[in-house]
């Protein structure tokens, strides 16, 4: 982290991940806390979410391909050829990383 003097005075919430040496050894982890919240709100979405249905995305990611969309823990690529009405040739031409867009769910690959 560059800017360590932004989180002076922060509580932030850790997983005691080793203990050791009757407590002068602790090692704490918020990867595994964070990763924890991901993986419920991942395993939420998936039980709410079903085909045919209209929701609300962020842009995370533009690939010559298409764009990548998080819907509320889940990531979805809409392909070049489903953003537009009339052919699209560059997606960085009708989207942008952190756009809100609404999109349809085609389909469901719960892999």
């Amino acid at each position: 982290m560059d800017n360590t003097e932004s989180l002076i005075g922060t509580r932030l919430v850790f997983r005691i991940t080793d203990y050791a040496e009757n407590g002068r050894n602790i090692v704490v982890s918020r990867r595994s806390l964070l990763e924890e919240e991901q993986r419920r709100l991942k395993d939420e979405a998936q039980a709410n979410i079903e085909e045919g249905m209209t929701v609300a995305g962020t842009v995370t990611s533009l690939q010559d391909f298409g764009a990548f969309v998080d819907i509320g823990g889940l990531e979805g690529l809409i392909p070049v050829s489903e953003i537009g009405w009339s052919r699209v040739k560059d997606v960085r031409d009708v989207l942008s990383v952190g756009q809100k867009v609404q999109v349809v769910v085609k389909t469901i690959d719960r892999e």
